[in-house]
């Protein structure tokens, strides 16, 4: 069946018509057997950095995501017995804090929604010192790339207003952050689409691409490094 993709706000593209790419990752492994599955690896904290060190800033919170970086199977793991949760749930907090997720106990947080309201399981994150750790590296960076602007304009062109009191509707700081960087993981996106045939590609997910057969991984790290100038490793997964 075709898939129509729209772009959203963030600048990320939606299915229309293919529901699959909103399913659970078995789910998705069931339908698309024998795919082949190429995810931008720590895509956000990878871009996150390569950012940084375009503008020649850096910080020492800035340890926490090069140190999750070169270890993110161990510190997801460690995590996860630390805080006596799923592995997945570890993923989906970390993924949370880049778009501006808070660390606070309140039900109108995506953090009370991820852990379904389970107050001894939040209690345990919002005291986790590698977590809290990682909410200051995305504070930080937020004042690095957003003090001083009314709007963001991101690397797709898509611009956003920041919140002021004459403007109560924009964004926060971090999710300018997650704006900005969704618009870099989207021109790579891009990049990737625009150098592999069409008719391989069988979904789109926000920072992964399914092709329908086995690509070399290292040919598309070499192609997004000479297009967009990021140097991203892409993780090869078997459905």
């Amino acid at each position: 069946m075709p898939v129509i993709y729209e772009e959203r706000s963030t600048g990320r593209y939606f299915a229309r018509n293919g529901a699959l790419q909103g399913y659970r990752k078995s789910v998705r492994y069931a339908a698309l057997e024998g795919c082949y599955e190429y995810d931008i690896e720590a895509a956000h904290q990878n871009i996150l950095l390569e950012v940084f060190h375009r503008k020649e800033i850096d910080f020492k919170e800035l340890d926490v995501i090069r140190d999750y970086i070169q270890n993110k199977n161990l510190i997801r793991d460690k995590l996860s017995s630390d805080i006596n949760i799923p592995r997945a749930l570890v993923k989906t907090i970390i993924t949370g804090l880049t778009y501006g997720a808070k660390l606070v106990n309140n039900k109108k947080t995506s953090l009370y929604k991820d852990c379904g309201g389970d107050q001894k399981i939040i209690e345990r994150i919002i005291v986790n010192d590698w977590i809290k750790s990682l909410e200051a590296v995305f504070k930080k960076a937020s004042v690095h790339l957003i003090d001083g602007k009314i709007e963001i304009n991101n690397a797709v062109g898509i611009v956003r207003s920041i919140k002021t009191k004459d403007k109560p509707r924009g964004m926060n700081k971090p999710q300018a952050v997650a704006h900005i960087l969704q618009g870099y993981e989207r021109e790579v996106l891009d990049t990737v689409i625009g150098n592999y045939d069409r008719n391989n590609i069988v979904l789109l997910l926000h920072d992964c691409v399914v092709f329908k057969g086995a690509v070399d991984s290292q040919e598309m790290s070499r192609i997004t490094d000479k297009e967009t100038g990021f140097d991203l490793s892409f993780e090869e997964g078997l459905y």
